[in-house]
């Protein structure tokens, strides 16, 4: 069992390495062992050492401030990096700032890859971070920290704790502040537990999980054996993640404040059947395995947690875009937990998901952007498409209208607020019109639209329409939609006709704004809107096809909808 007094006496001591400090360090060797060769790493300024990780940093497993060595920052970057780390031969891996000032840290950017072997001991080679930063930027870029069997036994170890605010942090008044990044598309894999804060450790630490687009965090099937701490604690239950609350600072004005903050959609988290926990010290520990929903609205209201001496002062642990719920509820009129997070799965079993979904949504930054690399564009389009005509979809299928949560159709309403949000290219927007006129004696539609990309007409009422559209209606080619509350076509590129719908909706609506047509002008146009002209339509004649315009990108399909 690994032990905290066991572990300090680890330290190795080494001597000073040179008066020259850059701030960087830069993995230069290609695919290799973080800790084997000479001029595998180049410091930016002029290599202090021979270019080996204890050259550089002053030790094979890792850096610390107080060493002097040349550098707090290692970058691992440039897709087809592939460095490796083994905890068999350099133990735990240690990075250890004096203050926040300093602005220590790891990234893993341009597509390469950081592999940690964790199998040793009875419970893993463990990490303990007490720097700025821990990122992980770009797609393709990951940070895999795993065990491997037995050889003997044939038996999965543990892969131990990733601690970020470990026991061998430094003080600070206003707290250690570690920020933990996943950004564009990076990932990190854990086989092990993830804490934030350590048992025995009092010293305040504002920790927080960044991640942004469509980055991913998994701590999925980490324990196998479980991963034991110190006797003393006596915590008992552990979690896949545990954010961790030592006795000192649960007195104090300012408690640990730990966050998850998530921006942009599709964004994830993955956890095993421990799920996360929130350990907690007074007098006593009290272990309470919490929800992403209590994460949200506070872990005090935990079934557990809710019966602590002194509540937690920083409990609603979950944000969006900087925010959380109190903060939602006072800037966008919702605190709404499915207006902004998707679930998957249930506390307690394998695979418990979290998604952001915000972005992609109406009103979100990047609307219409369902794959979350911060562009909506072909790739948006292609999955909507995918999906387009079904019922029951989700905001990562297309369906990305009313707040998040859809309306149940992926249909052309979606594809306005897409090609609202283009930012691949836009073609440039000629003179447009859409009308739409209804005939509330026997409910007939006519519509003539010229210039536009995208147009639907919607019952915004309570009341459904009643007819199919016609089988004749001009084809753009593109998506036909006609489903319980709306008729309407998008295609790639301009096109213009003048249709009679016939009779599809209901007859006496009243005139007030229920019937509406919806068009865009461009890719990249804002979705317009006009109520339609309650007239008394002549009989339907032959179609008067007027200058189409067309750009065949997909071929249409149509779905009456129940």
């Amino acid at each position: 069992m690994k032990r905290f007094t066991l572990a300090a006496a680890l330290v190795a001591t080494v001597a000073m390495v040179g008066a020259a400090h850059a701030t960087t360090v830069t993995w230069v060797g290609g695919n290799g062992t973080w800790y084997v060769g000479t001029g595998v790493w180049a410091t930016t300024g002029g290599n202090v050492g021979d270019g080996s990780a204890t050259g550089e940093f002053g030790r094979d497993s890792g850096w610390r401030s107080t060493e002097g060595t040349s550098s707090a920052e290692a970058v691992i970057d440039g897709a087809g990096s592939v460095v490796y780390y083994n905890g068999d031969t350099a133990g735990d891996l240690r990075w250890r700032a004096n203050s926040n000032a300093e602005g220590a840290g790891i990234t893993v950017s341009g597509g390469a890859t950081f592999n940690m072997d964790t199998t040793v001991y009875e419970d893993g080679a463990w990490m303990q971070f007490d720097s700025s930063h821990f990122t992980v930027s770009g797609a393709g870029s990951l940070f895999n920290r795993y065990n491997t069997p037995n050889l003997s036994t044939g038996a999965a170890l543990n892969g131990g704790a990733m601690i970020f605010g470990s026991w061998k942090g430094y003080s600070d008044p206003a707290g250690q502040d570690i920020d933990v990044n996943i950004a564009d598309g990076g990932e990190i894999r854990n086989k092990g537990q993830t804490w934030f804060g350590a048992y025995g450790d009092e010293d305040l630490l504002n920790a927080s999980l960044n991640i942004s687009g469509a980055s991913k965090f998994s701590n999925d099937g980490a324990l196998e054996n479980g991963v034991s701490n110190d006797d003393s604690a006596g915590v008992g239950n552990e979690g896949e993640f545990n954010f961790v609350y030592s006795p000192a600072n649960l007195t104090d004005s300012h408690q640990h404040d730990y966050s998850w903050d998530f921006s942009g959609h599709g964004g994830n988290v993955t956890l095993g059947e421990e799920g996360v926990r929130a350990q907690v010290n007074q007098g006593g520990w009290t272990s309470g395995q919490v929800t992403y929903q209590e994460l949200w609205d506070g872990i005090n209201g935990n079934a557990t947690l809710a019966g602590l001496a002194t509540p937690l002062t920083n409990d609603d642990i979950l944000h969006s875009g900087g925010l959380n719920k109190a903060d939602n509820g006072t800037t966008n009129g919702t605190d709404a937990f499915g207006d902004y997070f998707a679930v998957a799965g249930s506390s307690g079993s394998a695979g418990y998901k979290l998604t952001s979904i915000t972005g992609a949504v109406a009103g979100g930054s990047n609307p219409g952007d369902i794959n979350g690399d911060l562009a909506t564009d072909a790739a948006d389009f292609g999955t909507l498409a995918g999906a387009f005509g079904g019922v029951g979809g989700t905001v990562a299928d297309g369906d990305i209208n009313v707040g998040g949560g859809g309306d149940g159709f992926v249909d052309a309403a979606d594809i306005g607020i897409m090609f609202g949000g283009w930012t691949g290219d836009h073609p440039p927007a000629g003179p447009n019109s859409a009308t739409g006129h209804y005939d509330p004696a026997t409910g007939e539609i006519e519509v003539d639209v010229n210039g536009v990309v995208n147009w639907y007409v919607e019952n915004v009422g309570s009341a459904s329409m009643t007819g199919d559209a016609p089988a004749g209606l001009p084809q753009a080619p593109g998506l036909v939609t006609d489903n319980d509350t709306r008729v309407g076509e998008s295609a790639f590129a301009p096109f213009a006709y003048s249709q009679n719908l016939g009779n599809i909706a209901a007859a006496g609506l009243p005139d007030a704004g229920t019937l509406t047509i919806f068009w865009n002008a461009s890719l990249g146009g804002a979705l317009q809107s006009a109520p339609l002209n309650y007239i008394a339509i002549p009989e339907p004649t032959s179609l008067a096809l007027a200058g189409l315009a067309l750009c065949g990108v997909m071929a249409t399909r149509r779905r009456r909808l129940a």
